[in-house]
């Protein structure tokens, strides 16, 4: 019998009454489990919220009324849920267990122990024991596809802009949950566009394919064939924890693109001929060289000949596009020659054209001084 209670027991089974000694609970902690927590893997990790099961054995009598508690206690950053912080276990004979929800900021120490703390008075008091642990996320960079580039081939392009499609594959063995990244390049002459340079994806369960978030990419006109593009960016999910993730792309070399042809010089003279001390239109014709389809472009034109001058209020041209392999039409520019322009060189101008993909191409167009071809 237990020492707690002797007089009470003692009246109860008084030799008259007849009836045996009434022993009290004892109950010990049997297991705890994390359940119903964010990431689905059984951890309490931080920023998570989760429910606690605790299993407890009786090692003692029937109780004579319901065994239940308040929890209390916890860690830094981690604490129980007000509107869930009791346990109940009922008239336990046996096995029993209950449960109690906590929340864990995400900033919690990951490898922190804590200790939850449920007071039943005569059937003993538990310390419910917890770790904070990392989530088994991880994220991984699936395929990778090109898309929207002017040559239309699926690759990078030196000059081309694109649309480059990201895979996020979650290998690990907690759930994922909504993330997002913002991708950077410290590749020379690639730049991320900035009004489209994030990604995200709405997460998906351990072993599964998350979807695909697109990005915009533009590479520099100067970037040779061969060369890498390294891109980064660090995944932030709901809880706000952050995974760096790295994926790689190859630019590739393409023999398709635009070229311009001067067709027609209007001069002063009126003799079809850009003379010394003239001034003249020309009529630049772009030839769409294999490119799949050559969207709206734009350029203006500049020369570095210190005898030659391109008019600035009228020194862009303008195409409207065209599909592959045809004549996209002529545009105009307004070009003067300084007298003493030598007769039989080429003048030569030069323009980045832009398309509406913003993909630029560094391109030239020449003129021979005097006529002539």
């Amino acid at each position: 019998m237990s020492p707690r209670r002797p007089l009470l027991a003692w009246l109860a089974c008084a030799p008259l009454v007849g009836c045996s000694l009434i022993e009290d609970p004892e109950l010990a902690l049997r297991g705890v489990t994390v359940t119903d927590d964010a990431y689905a893997d059984g951890r309490l990790n931080p920023g998570d919220q989760a429910r606690v099961v605790v299993q407890v054995n009786n090692g003692g009598g029937e109780p004579e009324s319901s065994l239940s508690c308040t929890v209390t206690g916890g860690g830094q950053g981690v604490q129980v849920d007000p509107r869930d912080d009791s346990l109940s276990f009922g008239y336990c004979s046996g096995a029993c267990e209950s449960s109690f929800r906590v929340t864990v900021d995400p900033g919690a120490l990951v490898g922190q122990r804590v200790f939850f703390n449920c007071d039943l008075g005569d059937a003993g008091r538990l310390s419910i024991p917890l770790t904070v642990e990392a989530p088994d996320l991880r994220p991984e960079v699936g395929r990778i596809t090109i898309t929207d580039d002017a040559t239309a081939d699926g690759v990078l392009n030196p000059g081309e802009a694109a649309t480059v499609s990201v895979e996020l594959v979650n290998a690990g063995g907690a759930a994922l949950s909504r993330s997002t990244c913002v991708v950077g390049s410290d590749t020379a002459g690639v730049e991320v566009l900035a009004a489209d340079d994030d990604l995200i994806w709405n997460g998906c369960a351990p072993g599964a394919e998350c979807g695909t978030s697109r990005f915009r990419v533009q590479v520099g006109p100067q970037v040779p064939p061969g060369t890498m593009i390294d891109w980064r960016c660090d995944l932030v999910d709901a809880a706000e924890a952050v995974y760096p993730l790295t994926f790689r792309r190859r630019v590739e070399a393409s023999a398709a693109r635009p070229r311009l042809v001067v067709t027609q010089v209007d001069d002063d003279g009126d003799d079809g001929a850009l003379d010394p001390g003239e001034a003249a239109t020309l009529g630049v014709l772009l030839l769409n060289d294999g490119l799949a389809t050559l969207p709206r472009a734009t350029c203006v034109v500049e020369t570095g000949h210190g005898w030659a001058e391109v008019m600035a209020s009228d020194d862009d041209l303008t195409w409207n596009g065209c599909a592959g392999d045809r004549e996209c039409g002529t545009s105009r520019v307004r070009v003067r020659l300084e007298a003493d322009a030598p007769v039989g060189e080429p003048a030569t101008f030069a323009c980045t054209l832009e398309d509406t993909l913003e993909t630029r191409w560094p391109l030239e167009f020449a003129v021979i001084v005097g006529g002539g071809e």
